[in-house]
This record gives C-alpha cells, sequence and structure tokens, in this order.
C-alpha cells in the first residue's frame, strides 16, 4: 500500500473516479429519492477492512460540497482526533487526510447547494472547514437514533433507504433559492473562467447579494468556489494529457502563467500537478484515455 492513497471526485464522476486509489467495490452509489433530489447529489455505501496492524491515509481533495457521513465501522481520524460517528462535514476549499485502520463501513451523502439550511437549520458557512456531531444540530440523541435504524437495516440498500428517509421527514416543503446552485453550475460550466463580476451579471443580482447566498448555501465564497472550479477543470484537462504542456494548459484554464497554475494546484490539493500525475494508477483501467 502507498504511504498516501488519493480520493477525488469531480461532479458527474462515477462513484470510483480514475484518479482514485481505492480498491475497487470500496464504494457503491445509490439511486437518489425523488423529494431529495434537490438537496442530495450523490449517495453512496462503503465497505473496507485494513489489514491488522496496519494504519492508512488517504488525501481527500476538495470539491466544494457539503456532507452527511455515518460510520458503522471503525472512526477515521483527522491529525489524530476521532470523528463524531455521525456527522456533515462542511465545505472546504483545502484537502482532508484521514487516517484509516480496522474495519471501515458506513454511508456518505454529498448534499448541494442550499441543503445544510433545508435539512440542519444552519447557514453552511457555520460548518465551513468543521466536521461537526448530528447532536449539535438535531438535538442530543440524533446520532444514537440513526445509528439505530442503520444498524437494524440488513443491506447498503436498505441502510441507505432508511436514512434517505430520515431525511425526507426532515426536509421543508419549499424549495432552497436556485440562485447558489445557478452560480455553482456556471463556474463548473466554464471551468471557472468566468469572473465573479460576471456570474453575478448572468444570474441578475449583485455581487454583494451573491457572496451572500454562497456563504448561506454553498459555505464558501464565491472566489473560493471558483478557484476549485478551476482547479477541476485543470484536472479534467489532465485526464487526458499523457504529457502536459503546463505553460499551454496554464493559458487555457485562466491562470496568468504556469507559476500561477502551480501555486493554486499545491494551495487546494497539497500536491503539485506533477506530483498529481504520479498519484494516479499507472496504467490501470480507471484512466481515461
Amino acid at each position: 500500500m502507498p504511504a498516501e492513497r488519493l480520493y477525488l471526485r469531480l461532479p458527474d464522476d462515477p462513484v470510483d473516479p480514475p484518479e482514485s486509489t481505492l480498491p475497487a467495490g470500496t464504494m457503491v452509489a445509490h439511486e437518489v429519492r425523488p423529494e431529495l433530489a434537490c438537496l442530495v447529489e450523490m449517495v453512496a455505501t462503503h465497505r473496507e477492512t485494513i489489514p491488522t496492524g496496519e494504519r492508512w491515509t488517504e488525501r481527500i481533495l476538495p470539491d466544494g460540497a457539503a456532507r452527511l457521513i455515518v460510520d458503522l465501522g471503525d472512526t477515521p481520524t483527522v491529525r489524530g482526533d476521532p470523528s463524531a460517528r455521525v456527522r456533515v462535514v462542511g465545505p472546504s476549499a483545502s484537502p482532508t487526510v484521514l487516517e484509516l485502520e480496522g474495519h471501515l463501513e458506513g454511508l456518505s451523502f454529498t448534499l448541494g447547494p442550499g441543503a445544510v439550511p433545508a435539512l440542519f437549520g444552519v447557514s453552511t458557512r457555520a460548518l465551513t472547514d468543521r466536521a461537526v456531531s448530528l447532536d449539535e444540530l438535531w438535538g442530543p440523541g440524533s446520532e444514537a437514533r440513526v445509528q439505530e435504524a442503520l444498524f437494524a437495516s440488513r443491506t447498503p440498500w436498505a441502510r441507505s433507504d432508511a436514512l434517505q428517509s430520515m431525511l425526507v421527514r426532515r426536509t421543508t416543503p419549499n424549495r432552497p433559492e436556485a440562485t447558489a446552485e445557478r452560480g455553482v453550475a456556471l463556474m463548473r460550466s466554464s471551468g471557472g473562467r468566468l469572473s465573479v463580476a460576471d456570474v453575478a451579471s448572468a444570474l441578475g443580482v449583485g455581487e454583494r447579494r451573491l457572496q451572500q447566498l454562497f456563504v448561506r448555501d454553498v459555505g464558501l465564497t464565491p472566489r473560493a468556489f471558483r478557484r476549485l472550479a478551476r482547479l477541476q477543470a485543470c484536472i479534467r484537462s489532465l485526464r487526458s494529457a499523457t504529457r502536459p504542456r503546463w505553460s499551454q494548459m496554464a493559458v487555457d484554464m485562466g491562470f496568468y502563467d504556469q507559476a500561477h497554475l502551480a501555486n493554486e494546484f499545491r494551495s487546494l490539493s497539497g500536491l503539485t500537478p506533477s506530483a498529481f500525475l504520479e498519484r494516479r494508477p499507472s496504467g490501470s483501467s480507471k484512466t481515461r484515455e
């Protein structure tokens, strides 16, 4: 096992994207119920056992999304600190490095813009760069009730359905305002090349209002999310580049120059572009041509 494995999932990727070095079949995607379609982007279950006596690390690159995570086996740690077994992990513009050991099993719900206020009653900004126990958001005993319901469900599909049912009962009847969601879509589709001013203009709002909506519903500023969108566009380009021309890629992706690309890549992922390429599964069937 390498000293540190890599996990990254871009929007519209399968649950097992090409850069991932997780063992095949570790994660399984599940259908999102229609009632949650405007709040939940993906539901996945995972199951894996780390060999006895070993401790692995996993670098998760940021995608700007918040997540609801439930651990039913051993709990990963971050910088040696154990996480709550049922937690909401807020969005971030920096990588997370997990320490893994024992038997890992659970569920992960990737949340869309506006989902945190709708499901948990707080601004997404309140969770930025944090992992918060469900007891803090839904009240004492919530974590135990979720675990009890999921342990009573025998299969990953039953567990996914059980937790989705609990979320449906928590949803408000009104759909979240779609401005931030549309802003996210514009930034992603443009590869982060649209300025914040251009995005605000396209949405018919002022930059200050766009900032407020992003902070509430996304948890990151428009500028921070735009940086992530540009990083994601760069990674998509690298998927089809066997020998990248870094200076040309920098121009194509909207960076000032090659140094700017390298600095942004390192700042957001903790890896240089070259180190990122080296970490991908070389020659694997998961690597796209």
